[in-house]
């Protein structure tokens, strides 16, 4: 069994070690957020100690004060241990069988999204290289920004904290890095789901003990395993939906291209979604701050609905939560930005919700509301402050869409979440049912319903032409509006199923659950298909083992090109490409710096094609240089101490001179038919 030989165990008892320690420093400072939670803060204590930890060793790194990567672990454990210090308690704040009893909720969440990963541990295609390397640099690097590995070390310019976060528990947990990758992915996947499960538990205390776990768990699956509700009317009655793809089966994919693609159109755009997410494993941004934003939501119901019956509001309380929200938007800032401002709009919504519910409406409440608000956003750009001090946005502003989605394409995704989000609306506007939950539930529902239409009025422009010109404000849109939206959905179910008492209005909640569930058939199409093409000695967190199948030999190279030892500025060459593509291997996958990596993703980032463009040239003009003096003259223009030459280099450069390398350089390592030349000891180096 590979998970054995290859220490796939092991890393994850490694990595379960780490977040149950980070759970466990942190739970005091929960217990005091939510003291009126079921749990006491036990689920919602992992994702806070993972991220305080992060963020500890992250601005120590900032600042200059430590490296993080040879210091940044314990950085980030003394400052939990001293946190858990300072607020411990005489007791636990939860017995020992409860704690017992949220950690096997983690466990199986966690080993569920491990599943997921040992079925396609591979990390390759979509935008894994990027991911991977940002990873790899951030466990290498001495300070942050990390050196962006695709643009000779200069620091990144992209939303990288959630990346580091992952680079920190590698450390933390002494992984494999390809480990780590897979391990992070299911970590999130367990984090969300156990933060949604212990949301709606919280929310639906006083609904019974039954409908909250049912309802809970239900909701958590939905968020990170229900698809929208394309996969129903596409997968399950695709010969009724009459797809014009020209597939006569459901591609798991179609559910976030179905704008703009089927039927096609000049206005494509994507619509992607959790269970996606964690379905191609790409460690992006989006992903990443899943955990941020259902902490957040998390915080906000406990900051808004009642203490407990008879007990007043402890100002202690409520300013924590104020700083709580703001560290969390500030991370947000630093990990996927747009999340800052959908997150800033669900905040505002939940406070004035919660206000216009108060029996006694005041402009004064309202006026404090609105500096709690500004103190909330004070503290997130000081948490970004290091960030935003480094970072140069690469957005070419906002712009008025020119086209919108039809609206039976818009239904067709969304009917899962609309009815729920619909009865909660009306339910907190024509019913008032103003309790401290159905305000939240309303409040979610609003925001989500504004979230999912606001790309159907302005788009963000980008380098994407006039076809895609939305694509991406709608992906960042409807990730995180669906999400909101289901959580809305299932709280309101919930509460409906504990009020209602009439023959005929007891089935509004399986109204709202029906259509909520029915995407959970997605997995079926992607995740079942996976499972009945392996064996048990398959499963593996191996995130690397693509490379001997893509490039035999390179596999044993892996180690060596890490291990490489470079002065500051210098890089190791190897061919550049598209994005997407095979191109920039090595230094996506060891963290080490080359020239230039995915070109497109760097115009991006720096908004400079030109430069882009040069430095390509220069690495075409290396491979192709005709004699040593050319040679040596364009490696020291790139700050190259390391040339690689392999058959991708060979493929990108059919008039590659390797007899010309040969003569300027030692030849460090090979393997297969790739090998690595050190330029400083030939001829180069002695200029």
């Amino acid at each position: 069994m590979r998970a054995l030989t290859d220490g796939s165990l092991a890393s994850l008892g490694a990595w379960w070690i780490a977040i149950t320690l980070c759970g466990f420093l942190a739970w005091p400072l929960c217990a005091r957020l939510f003291p009126y939670s079921i749990d006491r803060g036990y689920l919602a204590a992992k994702a806070a100690g993972i991220l305080l930890a992060a963020y500890a060793a992250w601005l120590a790194s900032s600042l200059g004060l430590l490296s993080f990567a040879r210091s940044g672990v314990i950085a980030g454990i003394a400052c939990l241990a001293l946190l858990g210090f300072l607020l411990r308690a005489r007791h636990l704040p939860l017995p020992l069988r409860d704690a017992a009893g949220r950690e096997l909720v983690f466990i199986g969440f966690l080993a569920i999204g491990a599943l997921i990963r040992v079925t396609n541990p591979d990390i390759y295609g979509l935008e894994k290289f990027m991911d991977f390397g940002f990873m790899n640099a951030g466990m290498r690097a001495d300070a942050m920004p990390p050196p962006d590995m695709w643009y000779g070390g200069d620091p990144i310019n992209y939303y990288y904290f959630g990346h580091i976060t992952a680079s920190w528990l590698a450390l933390a947990s002494g992984v494999p890095a390809d480990h780590g990758y897979n391990l992070m992915m299911a970590t999130i996947f367990a984090l969300v789901a156990s933060l949604v499960y212990a949301l709606v538990r919280d929310a639906l205390s006083t609904a019974g003990r039954n409908v909250s776990r049912v309802t809970a768990a239900l909701t958590a699956s939905c968020v990170v395993l229900g698809g929208n509700f394309h996969a129903v009317v596409y997968g399950t009655f695709r010969d009724w939906a009459n797809s014009k793809t020209g597939r006569d089966y459901f591609y798991y994919p179609d559910s976030t291209r179905f704008i703009g693609f089927d039927p096609p159109t000049d206005d494509k755009a994507f619509t992607e979604m959790t269970a996606y997410g964690f379905a191609v494993g790409d460690m992006h941004g989006h992903v990443l701050n899943l955990t941020v934003n259902m902490l957040l939501l998390f915080v906000l119901f406990h900051a808004v609905a009642p203490a407990a019956p008879g007990l007043p509001p402890n100002t202690r309380i409520r300013i924590l939560h104020l700083v709580a929200a703001g560290f969390l938007l500030g991370l947000s800032i630093m990990t996927n930005t747009w999340d800052f401002i959908l997150y800033g709009l669900v905040i505002t919504i939940v406070g004035f919700l919660s206000w216009q519910a108060s029996p006694k409406l005041s402009a004064g409440a309202l006026l404090r509301l609105a500096l709690q608000g500004l103190a909330v956003i004070a503290v997130a750009l000081l948490v970004a402050m290091p960030f935003l001090a480094q970072f140069r946005p690469f957005s070419e502003g906002v712009r008025l869409v020119e086209k919108t989605t039809p609206a039976w394409q818009w239904l067709v995704l969304y009917m899962n979440i609309l009815p729920g989000c619909i009865a909660a609306v009306i339910a907190y506007v024509f019913f008032r049912h103003r309790s401290g939950p159905a305000v939240f539930a309303a409040a979610l529902a609003a925001a989500a319903l504004i979230i999912l239409l606001l790309p159907e009025i302005f788009y963000v422009k980008d380098i994407y032409g006039s076809d895609h010109a939305r694509a991406n404000t709608m992906f960042k849109f409807t990730f995180q509006g669906q999400a909101i939206g289901i959580i809305a959905a299932g709280i309101t179910a919930g509460l409906f199923l504990g009020r209602l008492k009439g023959r005929y209005t007891q089935l509004l909640p399986f109204v709202i659950a029906i259509p909520l569930s029915m995407p959970l058939i997605y997995p079926n199409y992607w995740l079942k298909d996976r499972l009945a093409h392996m064996r048990i000695h398959d499963y593996s967190l191996g995130g690397l083992d693509f490379v001997a199948r893509e490039a035999p030999g390179e596999e044993r190279l892996l180690p060596v090109v890490r291990s490489l030892v470079l002065d500051p500025g210098q890089t190791i060459l190897e061919a550049d490409g598209d994005s997407y593509t095979y191109a920039s291997r090595f230094s996506a996958l060891t963290g080490q710096p080359s020239p230039l990596g995915w070109r497109n993703h760097e115009w991006l980032w720096r908004g400079d094609w030109d430069t882009v463009a040069a430095i390509s040239g220069r690495i075409a003009a290396v491979y192709n240089a005709k004699t040593t003096d050319e040679l040596c003259r364009l490696l020291g223009e790139l700050s190259v101490r390391y040339v690689i030459v392999g058959d991708v280099e060979r493929r990108a450069y059919p008039e590659l001179r390797e007899d010309t390398l040969k003569a300027a350089g030692r030849l460090r390592a090979e393997a297969g038919s790739t090998q690595i030349y050190d330029m400083e000891s030939g001829p180069c180096g002695s200029l």
